[in-house]
């Protein structure tokens, strides 16, 4: 299981990045996003709604269609106390050694280690790669 970072997440709604030839590429049953990325998702799209009135709403319903899309595309899972728990000695840990990163990039990270698995596709490479048993995949252009 290879999970989807925010970054990639977001690059997929805005067109960026072609979500079918992703698909293809991982195949559907390999692609997962933890609930934290969906957060920081829905957070840029209501962002826009609430903040940005220059925004019509026919791109905010444009955005939300492109998370229904990418819903259906990929397996979610969800933040639990335990991906929390794991995550927050994961923050705790690089402040510690003065290597801090954004909380939601542990929880992430906490969300991917509690099922067992070690992968994520992102261009974050700088704040992933302090992760300790985190495998990076970077999306070649």
């Amino acid at each position: 299981m290879i999970f989807l970072d925010s970054d990639i997440s977001i690059d997929i709604l805005r067109g960026d990045i072609d979500l079918p030839q992703l698909v293809e590429k991982y195949s559907k049953s390999q692609l997962a996003i933890a609930s934290p990325t969906y957060f920081e998702i829905y957070n840029g799209i209501y962002y826009f709604k609430y903040t940005k009135k220059n925004k019509s709403k026919e791109f905010i319903k444009k955005m939300e269609q492109s998370v229904d899309m990418l819903v259906n595309n990929t397996h979610m899972f969800p933040l639990t106390m335990f991906s929390a728990k794991k995550g927050s000695e994961i923050y705790n840990k690089l402040i510690g050694e003065g290597k801090e990163i954004d909380p939601f990039d542990c929880l992430i990270a906490g969300v991917i280690f509690e099922n067992e698995y070690n992968s994520i596709l992102t261009n974050n490479i700088s704040h992933f790669n302090r992760i300790e048993g985190l495998k990076i995949f970077k999306l070649e252009n």
